[in-house]
């Protein structure tokens, strides 16, 4: 008992000293708030009885504020004095502490005690608490007043620097002048005057190295959803990489101080982890942030962003920091909504390749256009997904139901994420300390060891390289989807045409569809189709495929459960190089990408060697392959 006494008198002086802090910085800053309010402009001071009204009014506001902040300081100074001048049991300390730490007016035991939100994964075990359901109580492990405070006081710190990052994105979206100007790069695109900008928010938290760069933008969309859809989507870090799957290849959850309302989220405040990928030649980005949801009217809501370093969190040395950015979106009559972005991050990029420098420098492969660009394209899958027509340009009516159509389009969901991911070459390297660029020919290797489900058991080896070519994105997506010409670039093809036997469209773009294509190898009895998905954009441009079993593509459209089936994907992305101007169309960079399992044997003590001439394999069929696309382009 006299441990829990010590223990209990220490959280009581943190909590007072807290407090006791807090109130001592209200002063200089009310101080300061005299000063500015009538010199920012330089006008005369108020008049002396407006002053004196003025002054009130701030008086009675803080008093009010310091009143409704020291309750649960009282209520816990209160219950720890009366704890110690009697002895009570553990039950009537589970039940004592309840009513103050999980409040109305305060859900964080209730979101700190939901295992489920958000798929987070963080639950009560991180405060050293367990949840006893249905028993009306909470046990508590050593030190744990003590842990609670401290998440308490982390959380007050988070949410402070959540609403300030809120107000100046909130100043962003609203107002151009004097922030935004027309960007040099992009026409009609907007990009932040740092100079004016750091005028009304200085920041003291900027990298530092030869290397650093800075970028910001700014543009608008209307989505085929509803605002409330696209909220609940963002504070959800699964279904926010599975919005954004050719640019997110990895996010989640590290804590969640708040869960917010449960009728619109207002409040909702994560901690987040998010890895983006756009090439095997460009450095992945990973980002640690805060992410916070207010709701500020009826059907507007506006999303947060804002990096921070905590204590020992595992991004004290990131090189990638977002300054406030994110989202407004604003409810539309029609079930739409209106959504701005803004994107203002910091990167250290030590590792992006020559070619891909333009298109970075230029902010088009991470600007505010490029995230709703497949923002806008994800909206029009989900619309086809729902949509209960049967695919109407099905060359032979192989797909004849609602429900084979869905199950087609999950199965093509996923090889296209899992293409995606294999980009970043992020895997676990067994072959290699790192992937390995071969000078000479441009193709980069790595090997990773699969587990997962739905993945091929073993160990893959991922090969990709990038050319230029003085095309447009355009002519070079439509010669690889052009199934006459697939002979000319695909190893595996036969000799003659390739034949499309159903298509499933996916999007108002006549180039974003789904498609199977027979046949896939030459001699033999069509067990084999070819699953193929292709997306086009400005930005950057798809064409994903993957052999598979017709027994697998069967129940796919009968409507079988198909998340389980290994997909081994290979394919394209075709970017442009960013050096549009007015007397040229600019290039076109194409990125290809092949993936096979190779085998491998044990050592005595358990370390696999990969076999040598499989990967070797693997960068013939990419060398032979590319060279074929050069060749076919020539004179395309």
């Amino acid at each position: 008992m006299c441990y829990l006494k010590t223990q209990y008198v220490r959280a009581d002086n943190s909590a007072l000293r807290i407090e006791n802090e807090r109130i001592q910085k209200e002063n200089p800053v009310n101080e300061a708030l005299k000063k500015i309010i009538c010199a920012f402009y330089g006008s005369p001071s108020f008049p002396q009885e407006e002053h004196e009204l003025f002054m009130q009014k701030m008086r009675l506001e803080n008093a009010q504020l310091k009143d409704e902040a020291s309750k649960p300081c009282k209520k816990l100074n209160n219950f720890l004095k009366s704890l110690m001048e009697s002895q009570v049991s553990q039950q009537e300390l589970q039940l004592g502490l309840i009513p103050i730490i999980g409040s109305s007016h305060d859900p964080t035991l209730a979101s700190l005690l939901n295992q489920e939100a958000y798929g987070s994964g963080v639950g009560s075990s991180s405060l050293g608490l367990t949840s006893t359901i249905g028993g009306g109580g909470v046990s508590f492990q050593n030190n744990s007043v003590d842990e609670i405070l401290d998440f308490q006081n982390q959380k007050l710190l988070m949410k402070e620097i959540a609403a300030t990052a809120k107000e100046e994105l909130a100043r962003l979206i609203r107002y151009n002048e004097p922030f935004w100007f027309l960007s040099p790069y992009q026409q009609g695109k907007l990009t932040l005057h740092l100079g004016d900008y750091e005028v009304f928010f200085p920041k003291n938290n900027h990298l530092i190295g030869p290397n650093v760069r800075i970028e910001s933008s700014k543009d608008s969309v209307i989505v085929n959803i509803t605002s409330m859809q696209l909220v609940e989507m963002f504070l959800d870090p699964v279904k926010w990489a599975n919005l954004f799957p050719t640019i997110i290849a990895k996010a989640e959850t590290i804590q969640v101080f708040d869960s917010g309302l449960s009728s619109n989220l207002n409040g909702a405040l994560l901690l987040v982890h998010e890895m983006h990928v756009l090439s095997p030649l460009v450095q992945s980005r990973k980002f640690h942030f805060l992410r916070y949801c207010e709701r500020v009217d009826a059907g507007l809501w506006i999303i947060t962003d804002v990096s921070v370093n905590l204590p020992g969190q595992h991004n004290a040395l990131s090189r990638s920091w977002k300054h406030p950015s994110g989202c407004m979106i604003q409810e539309m009559h029609d079930g739409r909504c209106m959504v701005v972005c803004v994107e203002h991050v910091e990167v250290d990029e030590i590792q992006t390749h020559q070619l891909f420098k333009d298109l970075v420098d230029t902010q088009i492969a991470y600007g505010a256009e490029r995230w709703l660009k497949e923002l806008q394209r994800m909206c029009e899958r989900f619309a086809c997904f729902f949509d209960e027509k049967i695919p109407v340009h099905d060359p032979r009516g192989v797909i004849h139901s609602v429900e084979g159509k869905r199950s087609m389009m999950k199965l093509s969901y996923r090889m296209v994420k899992m293409f995606c991911e294999s980009l970043s070459m992020s895997g676990h390297d067994l072959s290699f300390p790192h992937p390995i660029m071969d000078n000479t020919s441009g193709v980069k290797i790595s090997v990773r060891r699969n587990i997962e489900i739905g993945h091929p058991n073993g160990a893959v080896v991922v090969a990709a390289t990038t050319l230029w070519f003085p095309l447009h994105y355009q002519r070079v997506f439509e010669f690889l989807t052009d199934t006459t010409k697939r002979p000319q670039w695909d190893v595996f093809a036969a000799k003659t045409p390739e034949h499309e036997i159903a298509h499933i469209s996916v999007g108002a773009n006549p180039g974003n569809y789904i498609s199977l294509i027979l046949p896939f190898m030459p001699n033999t009895e069509n067990n084999r189709v070819t699953l193929q998905e292709c997306s086009m954009d400005p930005i950057g441009s798809y064409v994903v495929y993957a052999p598979m079993d017709v027994a697998v593509i069967d129940m796919a459209i009968a409507g079988g459960e198909t998340s389980v089936i290994p997909i081994l994907p290979s394919g394209f992305m075709i970017a442009a190089d960013g050096q549009t101007n007015a007397e040229s169309s600019g290039g076109s960079l194409l990125t290809v990408a092949f993936q096979m399992l190779v085998g491998c044997s044990l050592t005595p003590d358990g370390t696999e060697i990969h076999d040598v001439e499989s990967v070797a394999e693997v960068k013939t069929l990419l060398d032979l392959t590319v060279q074929k696309i050069q060749n076919a382009l020539i004179c395309y």
